[in-house]
């Protein structure tokens, strides 16, 4: 059985592409505009709403900010009782 390479897609992709380092690295650049199947959806420099990350980073950082823990554990646990 062949193992279908990116260059065999019949369908297209869509990358969503926020503004961190690694993501706009010159490979990276490279990479991308070497594959026809490709869009790169190109994000504003800032723009937090649109990237659904963000807000998950805003969670993490809400439930854990000004909290002084001794162990993951004890993370976890104050965090079960959140809810």
């Amino acid at each position: 059985m062949a193992v279908p390479t990116t260059n065999s897609l019949s369908c297209s992709g869509h990358k969503i592409w926020d503004n961190y380092s690694s993501h706009t690295s010159h490979d990276v650049r490279d990479w991308t505009s070497k594959q026809p199947w490709l869009k790169v959806v190109p994000l504003p420099p800032y723009a937090p709403e649109l990237n659904p990350v963000e807000l998950l980073w805003k969670i993490v950082k809400d439930a854990i900010a000004n909290r002084a823990f001794r162990s993951i554990q004890s993370v976890v646990v104050n965090r079960s009782a959140d809810r």
